[in-house]
């Protein structure tokens, strides 16, 4: 068994420097699946510092988070998504906050038994929505936000290598991206 120290998944970002990072106005996290446990880490660590600080929330932060719902064998019940009460709790913290406009869009990869394709969408109170779908590359685009101010945002994509390959690579060919705000890790 080996184990890595460090790595560049962390936020503030090592790939910018202190200056780069208090100017930071956007921070966008991508999750697939498990891959949302090192996004959970970041997300609750800027939730603790709260607003205004170097490694705190920034003006704006979106989550688009894709899981499956699963059922339980026994029930049939089901069950909840890793993490999703936490983020919905995050994001109702930060609702309606002056200085943070925060967003998290959970969807759901796989409806409800008997549901797929006619499920629908919610949206939530103000800053939370679900999507009976994949994350699609639109979404990211919006994620993004406005193509000049992008030199201030950075993002986050982690899950299984299929889609952090396919999103890293359209997210570092974005207009106004540069590959060091782009940031990876494969989870599988």
């Amino acid at each position: 068994m080996t184990f890595r120290v460090g790595g560049n998944f962390v936020y503030p970002p090592p790939t910018l420097n202190q200056e780069e990072c208090r100017a930071l106005d956007r921070v966008v996290f991508i999750a697939g699946g498990v891959g949302i446990n090192p996004v959970m880490s970041m997300i609750s660590a800027m939730h603790v510092l709260g607003a205004d600080k170097l490694g705190g929330m920034t003006r704006t932060v979106r989550v688009l988070y894709a899981s499956r719902r699963e059922k339980n064998d026994e029930t049939g019940a089901e069950e909840e998504i890793l993490f999703e009460k936490r983020l919905k709790d995050i994001a109702e913290k930060w609702k309606g906050h002056d200085r943070v406009d925060f967003k998290y869009t959970l969807f759901v990869t796989n409806g409800p038994s008997g549901t797929e394709g006619t499920k629908q969408d919610e949206v939530g109170p103000g800053n939370m929505a679900t999507r009976y779908r994949r994350i699609e590359h639109d979404d990211l685009f919006d994620a993004l936000g406005p193509e000049g101010n992008r030199a201030h945002t950075v993002v986050y994509v982690c899950g299984l290598p299929t889609m952090t390959d396919e999103f890293v690579a359209l997210l570092q060919k974005a207009p106004g991206m540069e590959d060091r705000r782009v940031l990876c890790e494969k989870w599988w």
